[in-house]
């Protein structure tokens, strides 16, 4: 009953989130069982990593039924790191041709989705012959439309003609049961195509394909942040400037003076 109230108009992946965490903290707790269950929760949130923290404080917040007193880490954006993941021109190529159809499909769409905007993507979601993809229920719960690139454009059409089930409220990628994909199963995806290929990095997941598309655009489309955030369909131009990652030959003409 607590779950129905706690997630009451939350998507349904943030609910498999708030279910996964508080199965992980029940485990977590054998190995305190001494500690007071909000000290276990402390102890808990203090093992994830800042991104899972949030999800999972509100989590337990709300089947504990108190607030959790717990200082979260500052936040700290690798910009290195992060930018050793945007994929170069040569990887690319070579991902796209010894990916399968399927996952040729699935990096498309990746380029313009959210890992969980892809797994609850339908078919009549899909305008290929535009270009465009509508967007049910994102991030925030916001609905939207963005644009599909040519490469996606390509892919789509020749994983829909393989498909056996590619039309209207079908899913595009489906799960080994031949249910709608998983988030999850989506990631596994990915890193299983980025190893096979020798292209695994750390950080380099599912999201690198969607960070390389916003670095490539602002390269070819220097200062059209306004443009980008539409197409990344984000509320801050802070959070698309976040994805452009200048290089030295970039800025070389700015500084000569």
């Amino acid at each position: 009953a607590y779950l129905m109230t706690l997630t009451r108009g939350l998507t349904e992946d943030t609910i498999r989130q708030y279910r996964r965490y508080l199965s992980r903290f029940r485990v977590f707790q054998q190995s305190c069982p001494d500690l007071t269950t909000l000290t276990q929760a402390r102890h808990f949130l203090s093992t994830l990593t800042p991104a899972s923290m949030r999800v999972a404080q509100y989590a337990l917040q709300g089947s504990l039924g108190e607030k959790i007193l717990f200082r979260r880490p500052p936040y700290w954006r690798n910009e290195p790191r992060l930018e050793a993941t945007v994929f170069q021109v040569a990887e690319l190529d070579h991902l796209k041709l010894a990916a399968t159809p399927m996952e040729r499909a699935l990096v498309g769409i990746l380029f313009s989705l959210r890992r969980a905007e892809a797994a609850r993507l339908r078919w009549q979601d899909l305008d290929l012959t535009r270009g465009l993809v509508a967007v049910y229920n994102g991030k925030g719960n916001k609905s939207d439309w963005t644009i599909l690139t040519k490469f996606a454009i390509h892919a789509l059409t020749e994983w829909q003609a393989m498909s056996p089930q590619a039309e209207g409220p079908d899913p595009v990628f489906v799960g080994p049961t031949g249910q709608r994909a998983s988030p999850n199963g989506l990631y596994y995806s990915v890193h299983t195509l980025l190893t096979r290929l020798g292209l695994y990095l750390p950080y380099r997941g599912a999201h690198a394909f969607r960070r390389t598309f916003a670095t490539v655009f602002l390269r070819q489309h220097p200062g059209e942040l306004r443009a980008l955030q539409k197409l990344m369909r984000h509320e801050s131009f802070m959070t698309t400037a976040r994805y452009d990652f200048p290089r030295p030959e970039d800025l070389r003409q700015k500084v000569d003076l």
